[in-house]
């Protein structure tokens, strides 16, 4: 799964990656394209015109659309999962959904404002308690992350170790560099 917005898609390598994807059929990729019509600068049109589902037609994409319901989402999810092509679903969303700002790129990798937080929440009937993690969701959380990346960590040193045995020389410079 890939989960990307318009600029992710205004990006050259977004293309070489579609093409490749669609000429290797590989029918396990499903790309969510979260499509707001909105950049960091403004509107999507000030920089790019393109119909981007037809791009992905082009190179060989199953291509669906669907609004922000997750049942619709889920939906889509599960005939992708049927396809013999790569898809993608285009999630139509409105950036900011309920804030002042919405739907402009002032909500767009921005803070909102103290009053418009209260407002949101008033609107979506959201507690204005603020938000917290319960001691036992948070400790369980800590206690897997902590297990893997300690199990993962030994491997690594694990595997330097043996790099130092077998090229000494290079692990001078390797251990130069992350140091």
């Amino acid at each position: 799964y890939v989960m990307c917005g318009d600029g992710d898609l205004q990006e050259g390598i977004s293309q070489e990656a579609i093409s490749l994807a669609g000429n290797l059929n590989l029918n396990k990729l499903i790309i969510l394209y979260d499509s707001n019509n909105i950049t960091l600068d403004g509107p999507l049109a000030n920089s790019n015109a393109e119909n981007a589902l037809m791009r992905f037609k082009s190179a060989g994409f199953n291509t669906m659309e669907c609004d922000d319901d997750y049942k619709n989402i889920t939906a889509c999810i599960e005939i992708a999962k049927t396809s013999d092509k790569p898809t993608i679903i285009e999630v139509k969303t409105t950036i900011g959904k309920g804030s002042i700002n919405e739907g402009t790129s002032k909500v767009h990798g921005a803070c909102l404002a103290k009053d418009d937080i209260e407002s949101l929440k008033e609107k979506l009937n959201v507690s204005k308690t603020p938000f917290t993690v319960s001691d036992m969701t948070y400790n369980d959380f800590k206690s897997k992350f902590i297990a893997r990346g300690e199990n993962e960590y030994s491997k690594w040193k694990e595997l330097v170790n043996q790099y130092k045995e077998k090229y000494p020389t290079d692990y001078e410079l390797f251990n130069k560099a992350m140091n």
